[in-house]
């Protein structure tokens, strides 16, 4: 890469970025003030929650491909979690409401732009998790897409930990579906550890690193909705888990008590692209 090049793109990128999140967070109050906590959920509420994702993710350099069929009703989404950047992949495809821990609330300009789009933050001290699984069975209850990544942390996109099961629940009380997704971002040689936010790296330090890039590809992969009703919120979180897995891997899930998933491949079947031009 040119340098002059790559310090000018990634100089451009971060204005870029600081601006379209501000524009964001000044259309989030706006509507917020005009229609009410809930101006996401309809109308041109959701249209600029699309819109807004769309940009940014061309802003970033993300490049996404997605197949299968997105939920247009109440659904609990479960996926694996690789990056920051899954929320908005998964955010330029359907209106959704995202679970994060509690220390996203404080990133620079996303936690507040987060907060004001409805985000569920997830305090697992002092009955935090108890409010935030009931909030999540009050979304359900409303015919929301609520958002969950189970692993609890993120990987480098080579494997898929262990499912916590808690917000499962919130989808067996509702009888809403759960739909898993896989997620898995690549490059001409595979896996692209790269676009991973694992280890000690900052968010803002990752931003930088992601921005400095020409592009990043992610394909999303909605496979088939379970059915919560009369199941066992621990059996729904490890069919969930089974089905992204089988999906990184390209077929059936063996029997995988470490999580490993097999060097995913590139989608040939994507339904739709979303290009960061």
């Amino acid at each position: 890469m040119n340098k002059p090049a790559g310090f000018l793109r990634t100089g451009c990128r971060a204005v870029a970025v600081m601006v379209h999140v501000l524009v964001g967070m000044a259309a989030a109050m706006t509507l917020r003030a005009a229609r009410g906590p809930g101006w996401d959920r309809v109308g041109a509420g959701r249209r600029a929650a699309r819109w807004w994702h769309r940009r940014l993710a061309a802003i970033v350099g993300l490049r996404l491909d997605w197949n299968g069929i997105a939920p247009r009703g109440a659904a609990l989404v479960a996926a694996n979690h690789v990056s920051w950047l899954d929320a908005i992949a998964i955010g330029c495809v359907c209106p959704v409401r995202f679970i994060a821990k509690s220390d996203v609330r404080g990133w620079p300009l996303i936690g507040t732009l987060l907060s004001l789009c409805g985000t569920v933050f997830v305090r697992r001290s002092g009955g935090g998790l108890a409010y935030s699984l009931e909030t999540v069975t009050g979304l359900l209850t409303e015919g929301q897409r609520v958002v969950v990544f189970p692993e609890g942390t993120t990987s480098v996109g080579d494997s898929v930990g262990p499912f916590r099961n808690a917000f499962f629940q919130a989808a067996v009380q509702t009888a809403a579906p759960v739909q898993p997704v896989a997620l898995r971002y690549r490059n001409d040689r595979g896996i692209d550890r790269a676009a991973a936010f694992v280890g000690d790296a900052g968010f803002v330090g990752h931003l930088l690193a992601v921005i400095a890039r020409r592009e990043t590809r992610v394909t999303l992969h909605f496979c088939e909705p379970l059915t919560s009703r009369h199941a066992a919120r621990r059996d729904l979180a490890a069919l969930a888990r089974q089905r992204i897995v089988e999906q990184l891997n390209g077929g059936p899930a063996e029997s995988d008590a470490t999580g490993a998933a097999a060097p995913p491949a590139v989608a040939t079947d994507a339904r739709r692209r979303v290009s960061a031009g």
